[in-house]
């Protein structure tokens, strides 16, 4: 570095490299040629402000880039003045930091001077790591001046801390994009029992943009992120709550000035512009000068209730989303059953999320993958939107399909049975079908029988006369069809025949049948038929012997005078 002349690109090989690396000319473009997991900065002394530091009033210059920055790790100074992994001295203009894996490691992983002339600061794609405090727990219970600053304090500082406190007036236009924060800001002094925990990021600067980023970082107290100077944007980024403790707040904007004509302008638009996968919440009040509590987006709904508590207030709450998309409200489903078919064929529309950030979708999927088929009743679908970040949303909607069809019965003509001594006759069964299932048949007969039963045979005893079946058919979604045929038994046919006088001659003689209109006859001998009509004449050329008659009615029915 110290050879390389201004606007000069700087290639670093990989291995560790333990110095400081003090930039002070302009233009520099420092960058690695394989990445920050094989290429470390490592601090030779806790001397100076930064491992890597740029001079007061150097511009233009770059601190790795995406796939090609470094490891580079932090110090822990005397205590007196803050230091951090990488450190910007006074004024500077157009400075990127991207790439990078920023190591805390007693102090800050990134730093500035206090309301420093900085303009067109870029930090893109770094992870802030690291501990800012030596050991397993934080020093001090508090951060006055008298104890953050004291030599040698092992007060805990911020991962990231930029521009000018409240009335910051020179810091502006500094985008932070899509970094990761992971360390440690806070935890618990034993020794003097308190709480001692910091914010992970501040960043006091107008104009700021912060975006894409996921700060899931550990600490007791302070917030995710805090910010002071108007016009600062705050959207698409993922807030966990899974490493804060019950103190610890997500965003603090210390007053109504950071969201003056930004986008979103409102705590209730910042909200629901970033994700929040294990709880978010804030006033819809949103500002009310003076109170404090309004100022905030909380941990989770709980924290938001105990400050109304504590406040004597009783502000509406709102809840952000758990993913950087989400599924708006869905319309259910009511349909009939297609014909002949237990379900039905749904077309569902796949739901369109929304959105603030409009790469933030990576899928969208539902529970039950059947080719829209749905059978009868009502099935839950949950689609599942899942963001760049792996956080999803879910959304149900409500399918219910209608069994309306009747079951089916194939008709059974009327019967006419014949008198017989025991009064029991078969009968054809019904056949029945339903598109879902049969779940009854009954039957009842009135009329000459009088009688019910389950099932599709109703045979059995009937009395003489004409009785009518009726059938009733019930599905499993309770529609019914009925369906009614007649039986009639025929009462046994009383048959006679006359016998005409011998002729003269006493040669011959006629049998005379009595039947009835549409009866057949049949006079038999030994067996054989020897006449089919209603009169037999017998004469010298016929046997002597018994002559047998069988009259067959209309109905089918033979009587045996």
């Amino acid at each position: 570095m110290l050879a390389a002349a201004a606007g000069d690109i700087i290639h670093v090989a990989p291995g560790t490299y333990t110095e400081k690396g003090n930039i002070n000319k302009q233009g520099i473009k420092l960058v690695s040629t394989q990445g920050a997991t094989v290429t470390f900065i490592n601090p030779s002394n806790t001397d100076g402000l930064g491992t890597v530091s740029i001079v007061n009033g150097i511009n233009n210059v770059t601190i790795g880039e995406s796939g090609k920055g470094f490891t580079i790790m932090g110090f822990d100074g005397n205590g007196t003045i803050e230091t951090g992994a990488i450190y910007l001295t006074g004024a500077h203009q157009n400075i990127r930091i991207e790439g990078n894996n920023i190591v805390a490691n007693g102090e800050h992983g990134l730093g500035s001077n206090y309301n420093a002339a900085i303009d067109n600061l870029i930090i893109n794609d770094n992870t802030f790591s690291g501990q800012t405090f030596v050991g397993l727990e934080p020093g001090g219970c508090d951060f006055s001046q008298a104890t953050q600053f004291a030599l040698n304090n092992n007060v805990p500082r911020q991962l990231v801390v930029l521009g000018g406190g409240q009335n910051t007036t020179a810091t502006k236009n500094i985008i932070f994009t899509n970094n990761k924060i992971i360390g440690t800001t806070g935890g618990y002094n034993s020794a003097s029992g308190c709480v001692q925990g910091n914010t992970q990021v501040t960043i006091d600067a107008i104009g700021a943009s912060i975006s894409g980023n996921i700060f899931d970082g550990v600490t007791t107290g302070g917030s995710n992120l805090r910010t002071r100077g108007n016009a600062t944007n705050i959207s698409c980024n993922t807030f966990y709550n899974r490493n804060l403790g019950p103190r610890a707040t997500h965003i603090f904007f210390f007053d109504q000035d950071p969201l003056t004509n930004a986008n979103p302008s409102s705590i209730t638009g910042v909200i629901e512009a970033n994700a929040f996968p294990d709880g978010g919440a804030a006033f819809t009040s949103n500002y009310i000068a003076g109170n404090s509590g309004t100022y905030i987006i909380y941990r989770d709904i709980t924290q938001a209730a105990t400050v109304n508590q504590l406040l004597g207030t009783s502000f509406t709450i709102a809840t952000g989303p758990s993913a950087l998309a989400r599924l708006p409200q869905l319309f259910d489903y009511s349909v009939v059953s297609d014909i002949n078919a237990c379900g039905a064929v749904v077309d569902l529309t796949i739901p369109t999320p929304v959105a603030f950030c409009s790469t933030s979708v990576a899928s969208i999927t539902r529970n039950i993958n059947n080719n829209n088929q749905f059978e009868v009743g009502t099935t839950q679908v949950i689609w599942t939107v899942t963001d760049i970040h792996g956080n999803v949303d879910t959304a149900s909607q409500y399918v219910t399909v209608i069994d309306n069809q009747n079951p089916t019965i194939h008709p059974v003509s009327s019967v006419v049975y014949c008198t017989n001594a025991k009064g029991w006759y078969a009968l054809p069964s019904l056949n029945v079908s339903d598109n879902c299932g049969v779940a009854s048949v009954t039957f009842d007969i009135s009329g000459a029988t009088s009688r019910t039963g389950t099932g599709i045979d109703a045979s059995g005893t009937f009395n003489i006369g004409v009785s009518t079946i009726t059938y009733t058919v019930t599905d499993i979604h309770g529609n019914i069809r009925s369906y009614a045929f007649n039986v009639t038994i025929q009462p046994a046919h009383v048959s006679t025949f006359a016998v005409s006088s011998p002729d003269v001659f006493c040669n011959q003689i006629s049998l005379i049948a009595n039947g009835s209109s549409g009866a057949s006859y049949r006079w038999s001998f030994a067996g054989n038929t020897v006449s089919t009509q209603a009169v037999l004449n017998l004469g010298l050329l016929n046997p002597d012997g018994v002559y047998q008659l069988h009259i067959t009615d209309a109905s089918g029915c033979v009587s045996t005078p």
